[in-house]
């Protein structure tokens, strides 16, 4: 990735916000906000923007989905638990799924975890997403 000059969220929040007033959306899919987010200087950058979009979402009544590679997942490695870049987002996110693809002994393997639902119970546990082998 090349970057020239300074990068803000802003503008691209401005034209979004025409986008959706102009369309009358009501639902809103933001796909691999770490990308965007990987323009910006520093964390408090990327937590600043991350609040505005959630904040022009929320204002215009939006329902909405944003993907992200590795958003809060705590992965541990020899004792040592670090927590994966953007964890912030959870905490203003509803629904938080972790999605996860895998090769076990030359399988392929789909995984999917409910990592928060505020509002409701559910399982915590992994679910193993299973296709049926075609021929």
């Amino acid at each position: 990735m090349i970057q020239s000059g300074s990068f803000d969220l802003d503008g691209m929040l401005a034209v979004l916000e025409g986008k959706i007033f102009g369309m009358g959306a009501r639902r809103f899919v933001f796909d691999a906000l770490d990308v965007v987010l990987a323009l910006l200087s520093d964390d408090a950058a990327k937590c600043r923007a991350v609040y505005r979009l959630n904040t022009s979402l929320l204002r215009n009544e939006m329902t909405y989905i944003i993907t992200s590679k590795g958003v809060g997942e705590v992965t541990t490695s020899e004792d040592k638990q670090s927590e994966q870049p953007y964890g912030f987002m959870q905490f203003m996110a509803d629904c938080a799924l972790i999605l996860n693809h895998s090769v076990m002994e030359g399988v392929s393997q789909r995984n999917l975890r409910v990592q928060k639902y505020r509002g409701s119970g559910f399982d915590e546990n992994e679910i193993t997403l299973i296709r049926p082998y075609r021929y």
